[in-house]
């Protein structure tokens, strides 16, 4: 491959990765956070979800998240390589990393003063 499409693959990989880190995503990712506090927890939670007023907006995010999380998954053409979302959620937590990780080292390569922006 000449350097020169090498070049362009950079510059389509860095334009792709800004995309979407300055796109709808990451404004969805900040309002999911800010709003998922008033989500009650621990046991809260198990007697809220006894009632179909909270169990069925429980169940369509939960969906939700799971087609979003499979979406990720399969975006072989960002990672080059597809990377499944697990059906076991004992290894999500693995899965997330992984893929936390590839995004990150992906940045540091199209931009190696990433960090200091930081």
């Amino acid at each position: 491959m000449s350097s020169e499409a090498m070049e362009v693959d950079q510059s389509q990989k860095a334009e792709a990765l800004q995309s979407l880190a300055s796109g709808p995503l990451s404004s969805s990712i900040a309002k999911l956070s800010g709003s998922s506090r008033g989500i009650p927890s621990d046991k809260d939670f198990h007697f809220y979800y006894n009632f179909d007023e909270f169990k069925v907006p429980m169940k369509e995010i939960a969906d939700s998240s799971q087609l979003i999380l499979s979406s990720i998954g399969s975006s072989a053409h960002f990672f080059g390589k597809e990377m499944e979302f697990p059906e076991d959620l004992d290894d999500a937590y693995d899965w997330l990393v992984n893929v936390n990780d590839e995004v990150f080292e992906r940045g540091v390569m199209m931009d190696p003063g990433l960090y200091i922006h930081w």
